[in-house]
């Protein structure tokens, strides 16, 4: 498929491979832009770590927000999505650009992930699409709260409908996505971890950790070696809560030294949020 090339609400161009991918990315995205990661970038020889770069969004709009001050350390495993990674970021001066297609995690291996080329976003070492994934699709559309916090645009008559017969339409509806759009292929990729990339880019602070690794963030947390703990100043992540383990990550977080930390939780049986995580200056 012929990549498409759209513009961003924020001026900069984006080729995506899949329609509408970008607009349906780019508002998850800002969710990341708290007060708190705008300072950074008004600072000077900012480092960032994005890992889960997918077709680069993220990258993007740091590079558009610091006025190309940040030194992007990019990473995504999957070959087709980033080559459109490579594409996007092009476009800013490549001294300031390193790109690895690999993952990160626990420990150097290959593994195999599985991957949706009709949905990129979803691809990943885990499953996405399980039943779990399925009952938070239904919240989002009994929920309002949800809907909004996941972007989503459910139509106004499901307010209207019994939840039974929502529940039916929603699974329907699921059942069909994973056998079209959602059809998964395996990929073979090539994991390594932020302390190797830390030692063989000799870097000496990152500014910005983000991580997007769809149930795999904390393997990339795991990944980092004690020395390496305190180079690393303020931590962004989207968390899938599999058996609490936000509690996990947040003590993980606490014993490093990070002392203030904060999540988007909306609901209580919010499963699908992001930690925001500092320490003071």
């Amino acid at each position: 498929m012929k990549n498409k090339k759209v513009t961003l609400p924020n001026g900069l161009e984006v080729f995506e491979g899949r329609k509408r991918a970008a607009s349906m990315l780019y508002p998850q995205i800002l969710d990341y832009f708290t007060p708190e990661i705008e300072r950074i970038f008004a600072q000077e020889n900012i480092t960032i770590f994005d890992v889960g770069a997918n077709i680069g969004l993220f990258s993007m709009e740091v590079m558009h927000r610091s006025q190309g001050r940040a030194h992007i350390y990019g990473f995504e495993p999957i070959p087709e999505t980033f080559k459109l990674l490579q594409l996007n970021l092009q476009q800013f001066d490549p001294s300031a650009i390193h790109l690895f297609n690999i993952g990160l995690g626990q420990k150097e291996q290959s593994i195999t992930f599985i991957h949706r080329p009709r949905a990129p976003m979803m691809s990943s070492a885990y499953e996405m699409l399980d039943a779990n994934a399925r009952d938070q699709f239904l919240s989002a559309f009994l929920d309002e709260r949800l809907a909004r916090k996941n972007h989503y645009s459910i139509p106004g008559i499901f307010k209207y409908l019994p939840k039974a017969l929502v529940k039916c339409i929603v699974y329907l509806f699921f059942f069909v996505f994973c056998k079209t759009l959602g059809k998964a292929v395996p990929v073979e990729c090539f994991l390594s971890t932020i302390s190797k990339v830390i030692g063989e880019q000799n870097v000496k602070q990152i500014d910005l950790l983000k991580i997007d690794v769809e149930k795999a963030e904390m393997d990339v947390l795991l990944g980092i070696e004690e020395r390496d703990w305190d180079k690393i100043k303020v931590i962004a992540m989207e968390v899938h809560d599999i058996d609490n383990r936000h509690e996990r990550i947040v003590k993980l977080l606490g014993q490093h030294g990070f002392d203030n930390i904060q999540m988007d939780k909306v609901v209580e049986d919010q499963q699908i949020f992001n930690i925001f995580a500092s320490r003071k200056p």
